[in-house]
């Protein structure tokens, strides 16, 4: 369906020690074939704060057949321990007849740390009946 979509959450738990909280923001769009969205997420357990960035988008290439990417960030803040990490993935969905769905895609893992990226390739299948 074409439209658009906005919204903010916001989340608490008590515990024994340090409170949890999350705040999250997100917002998408649909329309002529494309489908877009974003969303930020803040968690803080006590004083520590980590963070989530994601972005996404689908495209209808043809009948049947879609493009997808998402990339996410995610920072814990840290900047000795530099735990951080990006994470991309890419791919064609490919809709075949009788509910089989077919997704080659790329996944690349990237490190705060200078750590060796890891990319791997795979496929996806999803049978809907």
């Amino acid at each position: 369906n074409d439209g658009y979509n906005t919204g903010i959450v916001y989340s608490t738990e008590a515990t024994d020690g340090d409170p949890t909280n999350m705040i999250s923001a997100f917002g998408g769009f649909a329309g002529m074939g494309l489908r877009i969205g974003a969303e930020y997420d803040m968690l803080t357990i006590g004083s520590t704060e980590s963070s989530i960035i994601s972005v996404s988008a689908n495209y209808g290439i043809v009948d049947n057949m879609d493009a997808f990417f998402r990339y996410d960030i995610w920072d814990d803040n840290d900047s000795v321990n530099k735990n951080g990490t990006n994470y991309l993935i890419a791919g064609v969905l490919f809709n075949c007849d009788n509910g089989l769905s077919l997704a080659p895609n790329m996944r690349i893992e990237s490190f705060e740390n200078d750590s060796d990226s890891k990319t791997e390739y795979k496929i996806n299948f999803q049978f809907k009946f």
